[in-house]
């Protein structure tokens, strides 16, 4: 009886040991292991993901435990790459796919950190994940230790480590005795704005063996509980200071009076950016205002998020890469909101001469139709000239000598000596003598409306125009202007290109341009956002291209990859794809509205063929049914006259035959 009391109290001691030291059990195993494939296969099916099982270390009966019944209960379709690394030290694999990683101690985690994590941060643009994809990219099972304590270790005495490091596992599975819980950490918190806490996102019941709720979305930042971001924007078209719409720039102001409109509490920042920052306060509960940064980027706004992180919210541009003080920084766009336009600002033109005036007041039908007016007139004057005096007389009558003369003298309102005695001829004359009133008056008053007034030749209006008329184009010597309108400055026939590389040399060639200090043509391709920087209208605006926009986005961009930057980007992402950048057109910027006020229009008009079309219509009705009368009246008498004329030749022929009898 002893000997069984005995073996019972050793196994008692051995089961309590066990629970402990909190040492797993096969059951223990089976159930995290039904918890992992539940993880691959959600995101697998959803976002169709690859995944690496990693071991670092030395394998453990629970670790190989956890492979074998993930690999039995995974599909053969899903594509699962197993790794083991005895030794930390020997580790060379680049972490560009999902990962599930098996780390046995703390000191094996710091090992990882330190050895690791810098080849990751190199490799950080190759395996960046864009905006809109649903993705576990590290999930980090720690064996033997409590996470808690895992956490804070390494945020009291490994914190350069904690912070470069901890931040890119997305994920944590933790598992205890009732449940397995996925947890992610969480830099902002209830009265915590700078250290990193951690955040259940989900449970794993163990007697059910399901988890609480789908595995969907994995939202880290929800609730930023009233922590404090500073944003960083440029002031653009959907984004503005309330008050600052009178036609000053904000470059104008100096910075102390700058820095003063910034700090001050009353300034209201109005714009689509500006509404979609508030939005995502409200829904993420954390305030913000703007503010300045260095005076060389005066008109700019800079967010800088805490101590452990440094976040810009900013318009994005063309690249997906741009240069801020010469050091690269990767944008995280989310959708578009906003277009970028690009045009040409035209010089203005030479003046018209004096001579070139003559010709203004009609369009070219309209003087080909005069010429063919007039010519058939003195083509008509010739052609009686030269007929019998009888034709003469009968149309257009006795006295009349110099009909040329008359017909000019007519056109320039001349008096006339003697009119003409036939209807016919009368009927044309007073039509003829209506029509030039109407053409003489029109060309003098439009001639002196012309001379008067100084008017410059037609500017381009296509941008192969810009080519044909051998202008300069003048661009911006950077990418952002350069690599969006390639196809129109290398065309087929490649127009003249002056590359600038400061604002300065910009300004110097406008103002020659806009002063005419230079005989060279030039287009300045600019965007609306520079545009905004010219006060004189300049000659004409011509957009590149039909149509042609460069899509500008609000961005997020970050010295490193964290899921600060990706679940805000995907906020943004939400607010587009709920139809806010629809309200876009609603909003009036006072600079935007300069920009697409029409150009003054020139009232001096050219007359057309159509403002004279009553006189050439009527002219030519009358002149129709004059030459109707004239084919009734006129003809019919010559007529007789010829059929008298053979009728006495044939009385002459006759009387010839009756002679020559007699003769005979």
């Amino acid at each position: 009886m002893l000997k069984f009391i005995l073996i019972f109290i050793i196994i008692i001691r051995i089961i309590t040991k066990c629970s402990v030291n909190n040492e797993p059990t096969y059951f223990d195993s089976y159930q995290i292991s039904i918890a992992i494939s539940n993880v691959i296969e959600e995101f697998y099916i959803a976002n169709d993901i690859k995944f690496d099982i990693i071991v670092y270390g030395e394998k453990t009966n629970h670790t190989n435990d956890i492979i074998d019944f993930v690999t039995m209960q995974l599909s053969d379709d899903i594509p699962v790459n197993l790794r083991f690394i005895g030794d930390i030290y020997g580790w060379n694999h680049q972490l560009k796919k999902s990962a599930i990683i098996f780390i046995k101690s703390i000191d094996m985690l710091e090992k990882f950190y330190t050895l690791t994590m810098k080849k990751y941060d190199e490799l950080q643009e190759s395996s960046l994940p864009s905006v809109d994809t649903k993705r576990l990219k590290f999930l980090l099972n720690i064996e033997e230790i409590e996470f808690h304590e895992s956490l804070y270790y390494l945020d009291s005495r490994k914190e350069n480590i904690y912070k470069s490091s901890l931040r890119n596992f997305e994920f944590f599975i933790v598992n205890n005795l009732t449940s397995i819980n996925l947890i992610a950490t969480v830099l902002y918190s209830e009265n915590n704005c700078e250290i990193f806490t951690p955040k259940v996102l989900n449970s794993f019941d163990k007697e059910s063996q399901k988890w609480q709720r789908k595995l969907e979305n994995f939202d880290h930042f929800t609730n930023f509980h009233d922590c404090l971001l500073k944003f960083h924007m440029t002031f653009f078209r959907s984004f503005y200071i309330e008050g600052l719409r009178n036609g000053h720039l904000l470059v104008d102001y100096d910075r102390k009076t700058f820095m003063k409109i910034i700090n001050d509490k009353n300034t209201k920042y109005r714009g689509l950016a500006n509404e979609i920052v508030e939005i995502m306060a409200t829904k993420l509960n954390f305030s913000f205002h703007y503010t300045l940064i260095s005076y060389k980027k005066l008109g700019q706004i800079e967010l800088l998020g805490t101590r452990n992180y440094e976040v810009k919210l900013m318009k994005g541009i063309y690249l997906a890469n741009t240069v801020i003080k010469k050091e690269q920084i990767r944008c995280y766009y989310s959708e578009p909101f906003n277009t970028q336009d690009f045009f040409y600002l035209i010089s203005l033109n030479d003046l018209y001469t004096n001579y070139e005036k003559l010709l203004f007041p009609f369009d070219a039908i309209t003087w080909i139709l005069l010429i063919v007016t007039f010519g058939s007139t003195f083509a008509i004057i010739f052609g009686l000239n030269q007929s019998s005096r009888w034709i003469k007389t009968t149309i257009v009558g006795k006295g009349i000598n110099h009909p040329a003369y008359n017909a000019l003298s007519i056109f320039f309102g001349l008096s006339q000596k003697k009119l003409p005695r036939e209807p016919f001829s009368r009927a044309i004359f007073i039509i003829f003598v209506w029509f030039c009133l109407i053409i003489r008056t029109c060309w003098q008053s439009k001639m002196f409306e012309f001379m008067t007034s100084d008017m410059r030749k037609p500017l381009p209006t296509t941008v192969d125009d810009l080519r044909e008329m051998n202008y300069t184009i003048v661009v911006f010597n950077n990418k952002y202007f350069l690599q969006p309108n390639e196809e129109i400055i290398n065309g087929r026939e490649r127009p003249n290109i002056l590359p600038v590389g400061t604002d300065t040399e910009f300004d110097l060639l406008y103002e020659k341009a806009l002063e005419g200090k230079t005989k060279e043509k030039y287009a300045f391709l600019v965007s609306n956002d520079i545009y905004v920087a010219f006060y004189k209208f300049f000659g004409r605006t011509l957009p590149t291209m039909e149509n042609e926009k460069v899509v500008k986005m609000l961005g997020i961009s970050s010295d490193s990859n964290n899921m600060l930057v990706f679940y805000i980007n995907k906020i943004i992402s939400r607010l587009i794809t709920a139809g806010i950048a629809k309200y876009l057109d609603d909003y009036s910027w006072w600079y935007e509205n300069r920009f697409i006020e029409e150009e003054p229009k020139d009232s001096r008009k050219i007359l057309s063929m159509y403002d004279l079309e009553f006189g050439f219509v009527i002219f030519l009705a009358v002149l129709f049914v004059a030459i109707l009368v004239f084919i009734f009246e006129v003809v019919p008498v010559f007529v007789r006259k010829v059929l008298e004329n053979i009728a006495g030749f044939y009385g002459f022929f006759k009387g010839l035959r009756m002679r020559l009898k007699i003769y005979n």
